[in-house]
């Protein structure tokens, strides 16, 4: 039987190796390993916690967040909660409908990093990451936080 690796003792191989034989990609990849399947395990969850509050309406939240000591590491923490969240790097929002049983993705926002290069170089973004640039776009101009106000309500706030 093998062994399996732990995070840190791939993490530690792939910077052994040679730092360009890795790419974001190769990261995004083995982060998102079975994010489906605990992104569906925590609407299960939020349904059982939300289901008499404001019609079983309540939020998905994945932030991404690089190990400290591990930078090829991504780790995504998975949570439900009642309030449409503050947008925020390294963000990706859902909304659950708790009258039709369905998830509406809000928005992603990449880190740091990726967005001021994205809005940086927006005249020349491929086509395939242009949706990603107009959720920037939207983040950095307060559209995102106008939505999140007034999916919570919160219209006397809204400029």
């Amino acid at each position: 039987m093998t062994k399996k690796k732990t995070a840190g003792q791939i993490s530690m191989d792939l910077l052994q190796a040679d730092p360009k034989m890795y790419d974001l990609y190769e990261i995004e990849e083995a982060a998102l390993h079975d994010y489906a399947k605990k992104v569906e395990n925590c609407i299960n969850e939020g349904v059982q916690k939300y289901h008499n509050n404001d019609k079983g309406n309540f939020y998905v939240v994945v932030e991404a967040k690089r190990e400290r000591l591990m930078p090829n590491v991504i780790r995504n923490f998975i949570f439900h909660r009642f309030s449409c969240p503050t947008p925020h790097y390294g963000q990706t929002v859902y909304r659950f409908n708790g009258e039709t049983s369905e998830i509406e993705f809000l928005w992603v926002i990449p880190d740091k990093e990726h967005c001021k290069y994205m809005y940086d170089n927006a005249l020349t973004t491929s086509e395939s990451e242009r949706g990603l640039l107009k959720f920037v776009l939207d983040f950095y101009d307060n559209t995102l936080l106008k939505i999140a106000k007034k999916l919570n309500n919160e219209h006397q706030f809204i400029n």
